[in-house]
């Protein structure tokens, strides 16, 4: 019997494409998609959706961009169809002629010991020629030393199983421990997919009083979060709430040093902690049929008005969207006018982007400020609303109380809805300002404003796409 559990084919092509996007330096996927003569949203689904199911047409033409092995891929994706359709037999002459067992997981590491996800930018372990990786593997070392009990790492980049196991800890009730293990630096802070992870398992963690199964690393100067820094944006803020390990100098250490050696078992021993707090914790409270769990209609009517405050926060939003777009649908003309693909921009041009960036200065200024008050406001009610949902989920409601609370999920539906819908607008938006961003510093400073309204707005669709999760059970 092999060591290794198997992994779908498909799960196998997913993490192959990805894994060449970061081998050639993730281009953006805005010049993918010129290359390949698909849109953003394709290419996007075919990189970084979860469960994304491509076409052969799609994928093919993303490796040729990439200039990746076209005959790997055609074989994996024949396979993978194969393995869908119940093809047994061409499926494993297929898988013959391919080494996948790297993308499979060791049998019985994920069922044993303590589960800890280990979530960091991954062009920051590029930069560091892969030390953020081996620190991961030398904290899981340590760990079973001073414990006997393997703990368990799942990187996103390099595990399969990172999505099965990520869904469990966040829709459970986190009764097998996980640990979660963010390595901040400023490119963290800026990268979607990071942010996602951090603001999903703080909210979880939050609502089941255990935030201390969230241990920060703080890697590399990063102003918002170190040395009193301040900031507007939300995660920082979180972040230095939290007794984070500070990694700063340990970074610059030869990793076989003492002082690195000793940084490592200080956080491996953090770890041993932090699972002997949250063990000795007593079970939540459960509500008996016939009673009202304490509090619990008072929470609701909390975060009910809430919610009503948050529907005004997206009208005004899409207001503001409508002047950007706007604006910014004047600007390829322009541009044309102005020899936009010269190597000196003309003074046309740069007239035509400073009257631009001036148009758009109150737009941005208030999409960053409605941002984040938006994103504040749902992160501070993440923890009682994922409380409110288990509750109505797993234990049995009052009938006076069920014709209310669906009618809070039809509301919070709505609202998740109306989130999706103009955070899409406001990606769109940002994509056609690139180009301005790129070639001129007049529209830099309304356009880093809009980018970080959309960021906290970015960070409350994770929120609201958790609560629909958390609901569906």
């Amino acid at each position: 019997m092999s060591p290794y559990r198997e992994v779908s084919a498909k799960d196998s092509l997913l993490v192959r494409l990805r894994e060449l996007h970061l081998e050639k330096g993730e281009p953006a996927l805005r010049k993918i998609a010129d290359a390949t003569g698909h849109s953003v949203s394709t290419v996007h689904a075919a990189l970084r959706a979860r469960d994304a199911n491509p076409s052969w047409q799609v994928v093919q033409a993303i490796v040729e961009s990439l200039g990746g092995d076209v005959g790997e891929f055609r074989t994996l994706y024949d396979l993978s169809r194969a393995e869908q359709r119940g093809l047994s037999e061409r499926a494993h002459r297929l898988s013959n002629n391919l080494d996948i067992d790297r993308l499979a997981i060791p049998r019985g590491q994920a069922d044993a010991g303590l589960v800890c996800f280990w979530s960091f930018a991954k062009r920051d372990n590029d930069l560091e020629s892969g030390r953020i990786v081996r620190l991961s593997r030398l904290v899981a070392n340590e760990y079973e030393l001073l414990t006997g009990e393997p703990l368990h790492i799942f990187s996103d980049h390099l595990e399969v199983s990172w999505g099965d196991n990520w869904r469990d800890a966040i829709g459970g009730a986190l009764a097998k421990t996980a640990i979660f293990i963010p390595v901040i630096t400023p490119l963290y802070l800026r990268t979607e997919v990071c942010r996602r992870e951090f603001v999903s398992f703080a909210g979880r963690a939050a609502s089941v009083d255990a935030m201390e199964l969230l241990v920060p690393i703080l890697y590399a100067e990063t102003p918002a979060i170190a040395d009193g820094g301040e900031s507007d944006d939300g995660l920082p803020a979180l972040i230095r709430e939290l007794p984070y390990m500070d990694w700063r100098k340990n970074r610059l250490s030869d990793e076989n040093s003492e002082q690195y050696r000793t940084a490592v078992h200080e956080l491996a021993t953090r770890l041993v902690e932090v699972v002997s707090s949250v063990t000795k914790k007593p079970a939540p409270q459960i509500w008996a049929e016939e009673t009202v769990l304490p509090g619990f209609l008072d929470q609701l009517a909390s975060v009910e008005e809430a919610v009503a405050s948050w529907f005004p926060i997206l009208s005004d939003l899409t207001i503001e969207l409508r002047h950007a777009a706007d604006a910014a649908d004047k600007i390829p003309a322009e541009l044309a006018k102005g020899g936009k693909r010269t190597a000196r921009i003309s003074r046309f041009a740069l007239q035509a982007l400073s009257a631009f960036a001036e148009e758009i200065r109150e737009p941005s200024r208030k999409i960053e400020e409605l941002g984040r008050k938006f994103g504040d406001s749902v992160r501070s009610a993440d923890p009682v609303v994922q409380l409110l949902i288990r509750q109505a989920r797993d234990e049995a409601l009052p009938a006076d109380l069920r014709g209310e609370v669906d009618e809070f999920f039809r509301t919070l539906s709505e609202m998740a809805h109306g989130v999706a819908t103009t955070a899409k607008a406001l990606r769109e938006v940002m994509v056609d300002l690139e180009d301005a961003h790129a070639i001129s510093r007049f529209v830099r400073a309304p356009l880093i404003q809009m980018r970080e309204g959309l960021t906290d707005f970015v960070d409350a669709e994770t929120v609201l796409n958790g609560w629909a999760q958390l609901a569906r059970g």
